[in-house]
């Protein structure tokens, strides 16, 4: 049996990724792919931990004339090492990337924004140190606005390597930009305008591809919201981000990530028919054009689980990596963008799974007014959000998977009782679960849901039905990690309404299935009447499954909510 491969996990450079010997899920087929095209100058978004950074390092070490003597070692056993284009290590290039900027001020903006720009220029003469020297460098830093920064570069590589192109490569080009919009929108409008500073330092990119010295330019980013803003600026980029024949560019398909799971774990490939349903249902789901025939696993969620695996043999307890998940949770801060009435209207559709549709934004201008398709491509783009099918140009979106689902459900959570002025205590909620999950009695669990239900305005029951109860026992349960929640599988009799099921690594000794229904207080007759419908409904589910029957045990209850009085009934 060969050894287990290292798992590239939290590798972001690529040299380091090669020699360090870590797997490397092979990409370099669309370095020939975007070679090819006519178009040289690309943006290309995805979510967090997509593998952005990766594909930004590889593309550098790959074009970079200092890496040329490295090419063999690099690339000797990939595709472009067997297939190498005309371009290989024949450019001087720049990265720039714009994470880590404080955007407290409208000058704390800029002179971060101005240390990254310097930041680059010093490194790239210092790599290229046989065309520049120290003192030009200087020069050029002593400019204090970032677009005469970037011009005299340019002039510089025109008079000293007139030999050569620039190959601009920019990672995270909207981090920054995105802190600004939910927060200060005013200042990101002067910022990214006909005057700011980011549309004037990409006036100077576009002014070195007219002189000839910029010959190619790669930017990655999640949200095309300065797209249209630099439109005047840099007009003669592409966006390749819904483009069908690079959606696999970054993001790992089943496929990979099977073949990953057999690599790294090859004692227990017996495993993958349990295990690889449980990853799917986590990081699987994402969808970028509606006719790619793959779903795409979050690269970095699934190395996550895998290394995790590797090394002690169970799935991890925190399914959602922390550091991801502290990425992920920036669902309040797009509420706030623009229109926060109508944006928490459609969170509350998506939280209760009704489906949501638009158009998909491709380039935002927050000069015009700004509707729920642009709220809905926001969420899209950063990843809270995939596409579900699609009709002429209206999108259906759906969220992606269970990761993301408890990242909303989550928050909804704490924004219903921030709006309602109620908190529960965390420990009262693990003691209601453990005393369900070992001692099968969930009646303290119901009891925080009616207290729940009671604090509730009169405002939310206007709009009240069972998806409610659901969202806010699933929030409940979500809390603690202890179970797998589910919200209407399927079954073959029909969709269940609510499932609590057995977490792998998890100590479990009970299981629940549950029926809900609400009735208005005015209703509250026909409270028998629903608890015996819904009693049969819930016993020809467990009985028409195979899975369901089996379970010794599994508890079902019918939950009956009128107004906010909880009726439960056990039924089996």
């Amino acid at each position: 049996m060969n050894a287990p491969i290292k798992l590239p996990y939290g590798i972001s450079n690529f040299d380091d990724l090669i020699s360090q010997g870590y797997h490397y899920v092979d990409k370099t087929n669309y370095i020939e792919k975007l070679e090819n095209l006519p178009d040289k100058y690309i943006f290309y978004l995805r979510p967090r931990k997509f593998g952005k950074s990766l594909f930004v390092s590889l593309l550098q070490y790959y074009y970079g004339l200092e890496h040329k003597d490295k090419f063999k070692e690099l690339f000797g056993d990939l595709y472009i090492g067997q297939n190498s284009t005309p371009l290989a290590n024949t450019y001087l290039v720049i990265k720039f990337e714009f994470t880590q900027i404080d955007t407290t001020s409208e000058e704390s903006t800029l002179n971060g924004f101005l240390k990254k720009v310097r930041d680059s220029i010093r490194d790239f003469c210092n790599t290229y140190s046989d065309f520049f020297t120290p003192k030009e460098a200087a020069e050029i830093n002593k400019m204090t606005y970032p677009a005469f920064l970037m011009s005299s570069l340019i002039f510089l590589v025109k008079r000293k390597a007139p030999d050569h192109k620039l190959y601009i490569i920019i990672d995270e080009y909207d981090h920054f930009a995105n802190q600004l919009i939910a927060f200060r929108l005013e200042e990101f409008k002067k910022v990214v305008g006909a005057e700011g500073f980011v549309r004037k330092f990409y006036e100077a990119i576009k002014e070195g591809t007219a002189l000839g010295v910029v010959d190619r330019f790669f930017s990655t980013g999640i949200t095309p919201i300065t797209l249209d803003s630099m439109t005047s600026g840099f007009n003669i980029a592409t966006n390749l981000s819904l483009d069908l024949r690079f959606i696999e560019m970054m993001g790992f398909t089943e496929q990979k990530v099977q073949e990953l799971f057999e690599l790294a774990i090859p004692q227990q490939i017996e495993k993958i028919d349990q295990l690889l349903p449980i990853m799917k249902a986590w990081y699987d789901g994402y969808k970028f054009h509606y006719q790619t025939p793959n779903l795409l696993f979050n690269s970095n969620m699934a190395l996550y689980f895998l290394k995790h695996y590797q090394a002690f043999e169970e799935m991890p307890t925190n399914m959602l990596d922390i550091n991801i998940s502290s990425d992920y949770k920036k669902v309040r801060r797009l509420l706030t963008v623009e229109t926060p009435e109508e944006n928490f209207k459609t969170l509350r559709k998506i939280v209760k799974g009704t489906p949501v549709k638009g158009i998909i934004t491709q380039e935002f201008s927050f000069e015009k007014f700004f509707d729920q398709s642009d709220f809905l491509s926001l969420l899209f783009y950063q990843g809270f959000l995939t596409i579900e099918s699609q009709w002429a140009k209206r999108v259906t979106f759906r969220v992606p998977n269970y990761a993301i689902q408890e990242i909303y459900i989550t928050y909804f959570w704490q924004l219903l009782q921030t709006q309602n002025q109620f908190q529960l205590q965390t420990d009262q909620i693990q003691d209601a679960v453990e005393e369900m999950a070992l001692k099968g009695n969930p009646h303290p669990f119901f009891q925080l849901i009616h207290t729940s239900l009671h604090h509730l305005a009169n405002r939310d029951y206007q709009r009240f039905d069972e998806k409610y109860i659901k969202v806010i026992m699933m929030a409940q349960m979500m809390l603690t990690d202890a179970y797998y929640v589910d919200s209407e599988p399927e079954t073959p009799a029909g969709y269940l309404d609510l499932t609590f099921f057995k977490r792998p690594n998890i100590p479990i000794n009970h299981q629940y299935v549950f029926e809900l229904k609400y009735l208005k207080k005015e209703e509250a007759k026909k409270l028998t009447a629903t608890q015996k419908a819904s009693k049969k409904q819930l016993l020809n589910y467990i009985q028409n499954s195979d899975k369901l029957k089996d379970l010794t045990d599994l508890q079902a209850w019918t939950v009956v909510v009128i107004k906010d009085e909880v009726k439960v009934e056990r039924v089996n």
